[in-house]
């Protein structure tokens, strides 16, 4: 995950295509806290599109492997306020609602 993770990086330093740099924010952030960087992944994460519920969601997730359940919290209060109907927000309300119902 981490070599696509780079070959997409060097495709977006080309700077074809400035509007795909928070994709790769959102990779690097996801290949992050599943490899157990949490600060990484939070900073990666933190950096893509922040009205995506799936991004809000990892950082609630993020937040919460790295012991912090106030930001943990937050985010994932944030992923399950988001109204948009894509397979994106269904997966970010299942988590938020899994964690905030602890």
């Amino acid at each position: 995950a981490r070599t696509h993770a780079a070959a997409m990086k060097a495709l977006l330093d080309k700077g074809e295509n400035p509007n795909e740099q928070p994709q790769y924010h959102y990779l690097a952030g996801y290949v992050s806290l599943e490899g157990g960087d949490h600060d990484t992944a939070i900073a990666e994460l933190s950096k893509g599109n922040l009205n995506d519920s799936f991004v809000l969601a990892l950082l609630g997730r993020a937040h919460e492997k790295k012991g912090d359940a106030a930001k943990a919290s937050e985010y994932y209060t944030k992923a399950l306020a988001a109204t948009s109907h894509t397979i994106n927000t269904a997966f970010a309300h299942q988590s938020a609602r899994k964690y905030l119902q602890k």
